[in-house]
């Protein structure tokens, strides 16, 4: 059996992933904040060390005996002196170089493979990629679309579905994270996917407007309609308020990324995601 460390297993993506390598029969082993918190989040067998990403002892101790680890990290607090993204990961793979680890998983996107900018917060994103490549160590990289979660985490306020509006409007191939899981289990269980990068994109593209029709039209739980904001009242916005000037930030890159189907390969030697954005929303 594998034994397989998770950093930011408590996490809207992290978590699937927990799940689904410990019903594939990993040993599975995290570092998180709050042992007790993770108890209740995660399934039983998951193995808990507590410790953050600053703590190299907790990172030894986390990944002693490891035969890979999985890297699902974010800068929650926007904090450019310790960021997870750069500072963390930086952190994890000396200590994984250290020890031998013998396979990294990382998750990214298309977005901070892509950009082109000078922002700090995407160039560190696009810093971890390439510290992960640079490593030495065996590696997968999965650079992921739009996640379906994130309807939960932020789109959905009360009976709107909430989305900025732009006359750019690219479509991205939404996934689930349940679909993306499968693929990161995949990857831990075949040295095909060593030293290789991969697309996680989901059977369907949408634009925003596309994407939020398409959830409201089948999620059962309540009637929903979208609420529409022009992306440029909150870039002016974003002037005068800093918090708000972060989300007009992230919403330019995302507004500016043009994303291609590139998940054959993945569907190929990893497996296909399957899910369609009806059927997420019609069970969620």
């Amino acid at each position: 059996m594998k034994k397989i460390t998770v950093f930011g297993a408590t996490g809207m993506l992290g978590k699937p992933v927990t799940v689904q390598l410990v019903n594939s029969g990993y040993d599975v082993t995290a570092l998180v904040r709050d042992v007790e918190d993770a108890r209740h989040a995660l399934p039983s067998g998951v193995t808990f060390v507590k410790g953050d990403l600053q703590n190299l002892a907790a990172l030894r101790k986390a990944m002693d005996g490891a035969d890979g680890i999985y890297i699902s990290v974010s800068n929650k607090n926007m904090n450019p002196r310790f960021n997870a993204e750069k500072h963390g990961i930086d952190n994890i793979l000396k200590v994984a170089k250290e020890l031998d680890i013998g396979h990294v998983v990382f998750l990214s996107s298309f977005l901070a493979r892509n950009y082109r900018g000078d922002w700090w917060v995407y160039c560190d994103k696009k810093g971890g990629i390439d510290a992960v490549k640079q490593s030495g160590l065996a590696y997968t990289i999965f650079y992921a679309s739009n996640f379906m979660e994130n309807f939960f985490h932020g789109m959905i306020m009360g009976r709107k579905v909430r989305i900025l509006s732009h006359p750019i409007d690219n479509k991205s191939y939404w996934i689930a994270a349940a679909d993306y899981a499968k693929l990161v289990a995949a990857a831990f269980r075949s040295d095909v996917s060593l030293n290789k990068e991969y697309a996680a994109q989901g059977p369907q593209a949408f634009t925003m407007r596309e994407a939020a029709e398409e959830f409201a039209r089948n999620y059962g739980k309540r009637q929903l309609t979208i609420g529409s904001t022009p992306f440029k009242i909150i870039r002016l916005l974003g002037y005068l308020i800093p918090s708000i000037g972060v989300v007009a930030k992230m919403a330019e890159v995302n507004i500016h990324n043009n994303e291609t189907f590139e998940a054959r390969e993945t569907c190929d030697e990893l497996g296909a995601s399957a899910t369609t954005l009806a059927a997420f929303a019609s069970a969620a």
